[in-house]
């Protein structure tokens, strides 16, 4: 492409071409000018100069390659940058920013052009334009082994009233936090007047949009489209918090893989004791997912995944591959991918590995949870974990995620399937995860023969399903010989919990439990704050029991109160910065 044929594709008036002066660069001279590393390729391309905010001209900007890298089938590395210190400024049109400019921020340096190019057409005055050569290239670093801060030439654009105009893709959520920490540079430390985003359009008219320089060089309605998106911008604690009249027409349904069970892009915890069938039920449902077959001979599929990691590092391969074999997961053509400990080491959720197969498309279980992280009952440790898989996810394309765990001794114990007693760390758990189901081992009884060796299914959290009940059901497990794991019980046929399991020792779940520790924390602090001596924790059980009309001894009350500190611990380790 010459420089002619750049100018023309970005619609550039006479006067910017004039200015910006497109010409065509050897691969030497490239090398030469952008101060480049030796590498592989051809750097030879259209070069753009730069100009900085004080209206100083620093030479060759970037290079727009001829014949850039390839990697899978797409085009890599389109852009070339300059190198070192000379090319740490925030690049602009010709002349210095005035007082009265209204700053328009982008991405790139075409956009950069494209748009001073549609503000003199559209007659808009007193316009900069401005770019931060992608998202996060507003950072900058002395040295490869120092950390990295903004660019001092933003302060420049203090007291400016500002628009961010970011790429249509920067609503997706790993890169929606390099758009909010640099909003938050500009409105914190540079102390811009006035911040303002417009939200780019996917596509305009059949063509697809990436950047605001695709949609204003569109001569059939582009300039008039950015126009009214511009005029539309808002403040940028809106785009923080959208309105929710705004998807007003968007239809609400659930995005399910296999309804009842498991949704599309969603994290799943399936909780059960030692030998409760949890790693037969999880490669059930791989098979379902990944042959469409009815998950238990019962649950329809919805939708497929290609392909299904299954990392299980407390089983041997060869019990892991006799599992997979006894329900054809071993077959040719059927992607289900196994890893314990005799393929390596233990992969975390930031392994590029591990990355690397979300970013095909996925689908990942974990079996089981105590493995990937060091603390399943802090909430720490488990809001770190979550925003691991959820990243894998969002930002990686996975179509989800069944993490196996064990549950609390209490949990096992019971009678009841209550999840805030079933599942470790539960209310840590609950607002990182999006599904939970719990799994028991029923034992066979006379007094309910109809009940086959089978294990007891229940959903304890339901967010992705919408309000759609799903009632408990038992699965057969007398045919695993035959490959088989049916549902027996269908749901809503199966008996409550409290009549299959009986307790085994211990006290049963304390309905009230949480209202009374909160009673304790309030009482205590009244006494406190009302300057009277502490009381001891028999005085303490006496005056809960007279409120709440129970029967708690003091060494109860004692291992709440402890419960509440170190509930208040894990607490404030989360809230510090």
């Amino acid at each position: 492409m010459t420089g002619e044929e750049m100018a023309a594709r970005l619609r550039l008036t006479p006067r910017l071409t004039k200015q910006l002066k497109l010409g065509h660069v050897s691969d030497m001279d490239a090398r030469r000018l952008l101060a480049l590393s030796p590498r592989a390729g051809d750097m030879s391309g259209v070069a753009f100069r730069g100009f900085d905010l004080r209206g100083e001209e620093r030479g060759i900007y970037q290079v727009r390659r001829d014949n850039p890298d390839i990697e899978r089938g797409k085009e890599k590395n389109k852009w070339m940058s300059q190198q070192g210190k000379a090319g740490r400024y925030i690049n602009t049109t010709p002349g210095a920013l005035k007082p009265k400019d209204l700053v328009i921020v982008v991405e790139s340096p075409k956009s950069t052009w494209a748009i001073a190019a549609w503000a003199e057409r559209t007659k808009l005055k007193n316009i900069k334009v401005v770019d931060t050569n992608g998202l996060p290239g507003y950072l900058v670093r002395d040295s490869e082994k120092e950390s990295s801060y903004p660019n001092p030439d933003l302060m420049l654009l203090a007291g400016h009233d500002v628009v961010h105009c970011p790429d249509s893709n920067a609503t997706r959520p790993d890169l929606r936090t390099h758009v909010e920490r640099f909003q938050v540079h500009l409105l914190e430390s540079v102390g811009v007047n006035s911040l303002r985003t417009v939200r780019l359009v996917e596509q305009f008219k059949g063509i697809r949009v990436n950047g605001p320089d695709d949609l204003v060089t569109i001569l059939d309605g582009g300039d008039e489209e950015f126009t009214r998106l511009f005029h539309a911008a808002r403040p940028a604690w809106e785009e923080a918090f959208p309105l929710a009249s705004d998807f007003a027409d968007l239809e609400l349904k659930a995005d399910l893989l296999i309804p009842h069970l498991i949704a599309n892009r969603a994290i799943t915890i399936l909780a059960a004791p030692i030998e409760s069938y949890k790693s037969i039920f999880a490669m059930h449902i791989s098979r379902a997912l990944l042959t469409g077959k009815p998950a238990f001979e019962h649950f329809r599929v919805t939708a497929q995944v290609s392909k299904i990691i299954y990392c299980v590092p407390d089983m041997s391969f060869e019990l892991a591959l006799r599992y997979a074999r006894d329900i054809g997961l071993d077959q040719q053509g059927v992607s289900f991918h196994l890893r314990t400990m005799k393929q390596g080491e233990l992969l975390g959720m930031e392994h590029p590995l591990i990355k690397a197969a979300a970013r095909e498309g996925a689908y990942i279980v974990l079996d089981t949870l105590n493995y990937f992280i060091d603390e399943d009952n802090n909430p720490q440790v488990l809001n770190t974990f979550a925003t691991k898989v959820r990243h894998l996810i969002d930002a990686c394309g996975s179509p989800g995620a069944l993490v196996l765990a064990h549950p609390t001794k209490a949990g096992a114990r019971g009678a009841e399937i209550e999840v805030t007693e079933w599942v470790s760390g539960t209310y840590s758990k609950v607002g990182v995860v999006d599904a939970i189901f719990c799994l028991k081992k029923v034992p066979l009884s006379a007094e309910h023969p109809s009940v086959p060796f089978s294990v007891y299914v229940t959903r304890e959290k339901s967010r992705p399903f919408l309000g759609v009940r799903l009632d408990a059901f038992t699965i057969d497990v007398t045919k695993l010989d035959e490959g088989r794991f049916p549902v027996h019980q269908k749901p809503g046929a199966a008996p409550p919990a409290r009549e299959l399991f009986p307790k085994k020792g211990g006290h049963p779940p304390d309905p009230q439990k949480e209202d009374k520790k909160r009673w304790i924390d309030d009482h205590l602090k009244q006494q406190q704050q009302s300057g009277a001596k502490p009381i001891s924790a028999a005085e303490l059980a006496r005056r809960l029991n007279s409120t709440f009309n129970s029967v708690h001894d003091s060494k109860t009350i004692s291992v709440w109160m402890k419960e509440l500190v170190q509930d208040q611990r894990s607490m404030a380790k989360i809230a510090k910065p």
